[in-house]
């Protein structure tokens, strides 16, 4: 099966963890929970990037992308299933520090001078 768009299931595998249960980080969910992440990315950006960039035409900056994605598949790979992770309270903190760097992420890619930029590279 393919990929998400911007990120590999590689990525969100590592993103996710070693918990992670196999249904969840199964290709088909992973697709799924991928192009609900693209949608959010492409609609708080507000470009396109779908039609763009398979994640390649950009180089290094696409990077905020694929990081972006696989962090937000990490998070619904891990909500599926807490019962591979040592306790409930781990697989709660992965979720939050996916979430901080995820806010991170999805403000830079608010700021129009950013996607600018990126373009531009």
């Amino acid at each position: 099966m393919a990929d998400p768009k911007f990120c590999t299931e590689t990525q969100v595998g590592y993103y996710a963890g070693a918990g992670a249960s196999a249904t969840s980080k199964d290709s088909a969910y992973v697709l799924v929970y991928g192009a609900g992440a693209e949608a959010y990315i492409n609609c708080i950006s507000r470009h396109n990037w779908s039609d763009e960039t398979g994640g390649t035409n950009y180089a290094d900056v696409s990077k905020i992308l694929q990081e972006c994605q696989a962090r937000l598949i990490a998070i619904d790979v891990i909500n599926y299933d807490f019962s591979g992770y040592p306790t409930r309270i781990i697989a709660e903190d992965m979720i939050n520090i996916h979430w901080a760097r995820i806010t991170q992420l999805l403000l830079l890619l608010e700021e129009q001078t950013t996607v600018t930029w990126i373009k531009t590279v």
